[in-house]
């Protein structure tokens, strides 16, 4: 962060002339600035292209706009600044300087204001200067979306029109509306004024002063105060017809809503004054803004975005009173918003390379939250599927490093010829394409993953300082910020409101007494992930654990050497003992004592880590005291363990360890071996009510892979589909599943969960010759015909999706000389999935599912019928859901099949599917859609650089370059285009021709698919998803997530 040339202290805006068929509004602005550079000679703003100045109004319409110091009008001018000084003709990443290749497509539209003689000649009397700017922001493309609708004449606004800010960058979007210093070390006082109609209402941070009428008596004012330095990037505002809430409970919480989506609004944060009470009761002190708002809005590309005592929520994650599986996620975003109030906009940061503090207390802090009001065993299982997500991200991509000591350091960008020097060689195979320490040009995927893994290191933090005195390190940090905003007239104060890691770490260790060295080098100004290789072996004339540990850093860039203290546990016969050894080099070994003597009892009871006394048949296993072990058992380290031992051992830990981190383990692990034992433990395990139900699903999954692989050994029906008629179907018989009675207990819940995950893991059984199970079908089917839901006081459209979805993944590959195009090819069993999947599809357009997740469903089933070659390959099933008038989610969806639809052959026609939906991830109307495009197509190339393709997309790259290089591209869009450009082409790639036009034969042409076993690899480093453990047992976590959504 360079030295500021000015301080702002204070700065109003004012919100006027909204016009809503133009998608206009004007906005004034006064700011208040001190300067601290004697030597400058002119006032900067960042302002976004579609704010227009008043020499760029060309009509009489709307207000002209003024730019003025100190009352007088003064000249100004606008100026793009770019990494790169010209557009020249670039034809890949090799034409860019290497100090180029970093910021490439980072811009900022900066107002340049001269500042008269008269202040310049007396800046060292430290005077304040006011400036005052009007612009009209017309049709604005980022950072603010307008929803709103006319009648048959173009005239009458409907009801329930809207328009809000959103952030469409990383970090901010405040600038695209509002000319300001759009820096996060730039704290001001803000106040906000609307004039808008009186039927309208508006939305902004701080306190409502007052409400008046404006003279003409049709149009209302209103004033909001924010009494706390906040920096622009916290600053938003929302205004539309909404209507206001006030929780009962809880008066300083308000909430809006368009009118006809009161009921749900209500229902959702009827428990919100609960999340402000939690964490006041966390860190001792008050919630730090005297109103908190909540809007529920449509369109908005996160579902949160969080300002300075108010936080915008998509309308999609409210809720009815008849739904339960949504509940879950919506009130850990609500609790995630509250946190954010505490760390990030009330505590902020003063500069991105500290993002990642903000991020991860702020998720931390929510997990304590989860842990409270969810369960250990919930908190549990999201820190493994977040410890999974990271360890991924960096195996594949690099290095993740939460705070870079580098400033601007960039290696060159070699040729095919040349070698990277050796201490930037690492980091040039990971991140060539973006500076990861650059907020404007960093990967929003690669910022996403940071606040991840922020959240890893800061409860690692906690691990080892301790719950109380981590407390204590927040509570102050939290108290400072509130004592040094009680006087807002000492500006020298605001500083506590900052935080950065220098002044984190010196908080711990004043309030702590630790220093953290080792744990600062490590894990903060340094990045990746451990892997571990573990054997060990029992030596019985010594009574020791023999342990043999390796550390597999190789070629894998994400990987890193650790030194310092591991725990493990080993429980033995005569209980669980902890032990604490210390990891000095990548092979380290390690003799354990054991305190149990061998056995002469083939039955004892044993005390495990708990307390509990249970009796263990030790029969199937060997002559040995040591029963299972396990490595880091609280993931205090971000890590990767491959830990071998007996698969009797496996199968003690999952039906005897009461820990939920290790019965995931061992589910996993065991899926490595099938056999019967394997399949009786599993079984066991989903028919035990006393384990967590996210256990149990997952015990359901990987029965279904070890079935698969004992195809061979099937007797009878399936085990999975034995163990649903067992526990949900009706006693006269079995096969018909009793009417539904959903109730919110904990037994009942656990229930419910459990009777989603059945059908999906029925699902991808699949007999000799990796054909499709017809009993399986036939239930399934009957499922659906047979569901009944008349008696129950609960929706069942997220069991009725899931029983959809189960159809659509029991779809195999037709036969080879199968003809899509001819239905009566079509074999009996697909034939039933069609019709199935259409009936619902139809109905769900009469009678709409909540969230339309019926059709969603539908959708991803005839993906799977195309996929596997049963109906011809046609795009346009899936452009027809992706209309600009349907529910949003909807859309999403179909726009993901078709993403996944290029891959899958190599019929030209693809390449101008791909090309269309490159456009409309730029010019899609709903910012939520457009991202959602870029983000699909990141997730899923349809070629890789190290992936031998025979197929091109034509074009392609060219409208990926152009847009990267565009001054008024969306930040984020333009960063997701620079990552897909990188993983479709790499950094040597030289562009090709350009675009083809669009044919105007629209007639369907036959695509021949392309099955997974034709694709090959052309690069060792590169790794398919599904090929790699890691990945499947976090895609299992996943499906298990989608029941809850």
């Amino acid at each position: 962060m360079t030295d500021p040339q000015f301080r702002v202290v204070s700065q109003s805006v004012k919100i006027s002339h909204v016009n809503w068929a133009e998608k206009s509004f004007v906005v004034s602005t006064d700011l208040y600035f001190a300067i601290l550079d004697e030597t400058v000679e002119r006032f900067e703003l960042h302002i976004g292209p579609e704010c227009l100045l008043p020499c760029e109004v060309k009509d009489s319409l709307h207000p002209r706009g003024y730019v003025r110091i100190n009352g007088q009008d003064v000249s100004y001018t606008r100026q793009m600044f770019s990494s790169i000084d010209q557009e020249p003709d670039f034809s890949g990443y090799n034409d860019l300087q290497s100090t180029e290749v970093d910021t490439f497509g980072s811009r900022r539209s900066v107002l340049q204001i001269p500042l008269p003689f008269t202040i310049t000649n007396n800046i060292l009397d430290s005077e304040i200067v006011h400036c005052s700017v009007q612009v009209l922001v017309r049709r604005p493309k980022t950072g603010v979306h307008f929803n709103c609708c006319f009648g048959k004449d173009n005239n009458d606004l409907l009801h329930g029109a809207h328009l809000f800010t959103y952030k469409s960058g990383v970090l901010s979007g405040t600038s695209s509306w509002l000319p300001c210093i759009d820096e996060l070390y730039q704290l001001s006082m803000w106040r906000f004024e609307f004039e808008l109609p009186s039927d309208l209402t508006g939305v902004a941070p701080g306190e409502l002063l007052e409400t008046d009428s404006t003279n003409d008596e049709n149009g209302k004012r209103m004033f909001y105060e924010l009494r706390y330095p906040t920096a622009p990037n916290n600053i938003g505002f929302a205004i539309g017809h909404f209507v206001k809430y006030q929780n009962p409970d809880a008066t300083d919480v308000e909430s809006y809503g368009l009118p006809r989506l009161m009921s749900l609004v209500k229902h959702t944060v009827a428990r919100s004054d609960r999340n402000i009470e939690y964490f006041e009761e966390l860190l001792s002190c008050r919630f730090p803004y005297l109103q908190y708002r909540q809007i529920f809005v449509d369109g908005i590309p996160d579902n949160l975005t969080s300002y300075s005592g108010m936080s915008i929520f998509s309308v999609n994650i409210i809720y009815s009173k008849k739904i339960l599986d949504v509940v879950q996620s919506t009130r850990y975003l609500l609790a995630y918003a509250v946190a954010e109030q505490f760390f990030g906009c009330f505590v902020s940061v003063n500069d991105w390379s500290d993002m990642w503090l903000a991020k991860g207390l702020a998720a931390f802090i929510t997990g304590l939250y989860i842990e409270r009001h969810f369960g250990t065993c919930e908190y549990l299982f999201q820190v493994r599927k977040l410890l999974n997500t990271v360890c991924e991200y960096e195996s594949r991509w690099g290095k993740i490093v939460v705070r870079p000591t580098y400033r601007g350091v960039k290696p060159p960008t070699p040729t095919n010829d040349e070698t990277p020097a050796p201490q930037f060689q690492e980091r040039q195979n990971a991140y060539v394409h973006f500076d990861p320490n650059s907020a404007s040009s960093s990967s929003t995927h690669y910022a996403d993953m940071l606040y991840k893994k922020a959240h890893l290191v800061i409860r690692m933090l906690q691990r080892r300082l301790g719950s109380e005195p981590f407390n204590q390190v927040l509570q102050k940090i939290v108290s400072v910020a509130i004592q040094s905003c009680q006087h807002v007239d000492h500006i020298s104060d605001w500083v506590h409101v900052l935080m950065d890691t220098e002044s984190f770490f010196r908080n711990v260790s004043n309030v702590t007494g630790n220093e953290l060295p080792t744990f600062l080098q490590q894990w903060v100004y340094d990045g990746g992930h451990v892997y571990f290789e573990i054997a060990y072996s029992f030596n019985r004339k010594r009574n020791l654990v023999e342990l043999e540990l390796r550390q597999e850093t190789g070629q894998n860039t994400g990987r890193m050497s650790y030194v310092g203290p591991l725990s493990i546990i080993i429980q033995e016969l005569d209980g669980s003992f902890p032990h604490l050894i210390q990891i000095d080099s990548d092979v380290s070994k390690h003799d354990l004592q054991c305190h149990s003597k061998g056995r002469k009892q083939k039955k004892k009871k044993i005390p495990l880590s708990n307390g509990d006394e249970i009796e263990i048949d030790l029969t199937s296993s060997e002559d040995t005291p040591v029963l299972w072990i396990r490595v880091d058992p609280d993931l205090t380290l971000v890590r990767k363990i491959n830990l071998r031992q007996p698969h009797a051992h496996w199968e003690f830990m999952l039906r005897y360890e009461r820990d939920v981190l290790a019965q995931f383990n061992s589910i996993d692990t065991l899926q490595g071996f099938p056999s019967h034992n394997t399949r009786q433990v599993l079984q066991e395990a989903i028919e035990n009510d006393h384990l967590f139900y996210r256990v149990r699903c997952r015990a359901a999954f990987c029965l279904a892979q070890v079935e698969n692989r004992l195809a061979e050994t099937w007797c009878g029906s399936p085990n999975l589909l034995n163990l649903f008629t067992k526990l949900y179907g009706c006693k006269a018989n079995p096969m018909i599943p009793k009417s539904h009675n959903f109730s919110i207990t904990s037994w009942s819940l656990q229930s419910y969960f459990l009777m989603h995950a059945l059908p999906g893991a029925m699902a991808l059984l699949r007999g000799a010759g990796n054909c499709i199970v017809p009993s399986v079908h036939r239930f399934i089917l009957n499922l659906i015909k047979l569901n009944d839901n008349s008696f129950n006081r609960y929706s069942d459209d997220f069991y009725r999706a899931t029983l959809i979805a189960a159809l659509g993944t029991n779809v195999v590959y037709a036969d080879a000389s199968a003809d899509s195009w001819n239905p009566s090819g079509l074999n009996p069993e697909m034939k039933e999935t069609l019709q199935e999947l259409t009936y619902a599809l139809n109905m769900d357009v009469l009678k709409p599912s909540f969230r339309r997740v019926v059709a969603i469903s539908c959708l991803y089933g005839i993906f799977e019928l195309q996929k596997h070659g049963h109906i011809p390959l046609d795009p346009e099933v899936f452009w027809s859901y992706t209309k600009p008038k349907l529910y949003s989610e909807l859309r999403q969806a179909a726009f993901s099949w078709l993403v996944r639809l290029l891959p899958l052959t190599r019929n030209p026609r693809m390449n101008f599917v791909f090309l269309r939906l490159l456009d409309c991830a730029k010019n899609d109307t709903d910012p939520s859609v457009r991202e959602h495009i870029a983000t699909e197509l990141n997730k899923n190339p349809p070629i890789h650089r190290n992936v031998r393709h025979k197929f091109n997309f034509q074009g392609v790259d060219q409208v990926l370059w152009a847009t990267m290089c565009e001054p008024n591209a969306e930040p984020r869009i333009r960063c997701l285009f620079r990552d897909l450009y990188f993983h479709m082409y790499g950094p040597d790639h030289t562009l090709g021709p350009m675009p083809p036009a669009d044919p105007h034969d629209k007639t369907p042409q036959r695509m021949e698919v392309i099955r997974s076993e034709q694709r090959t690899r052309t690069h060792q480093d590169y790794e398919l998803p599904d090929k790699n453990p890691f990945s499947l047992a976090n895609v299992m976590d996943m499906s298990m997530d989608e029941t809850l959504h």
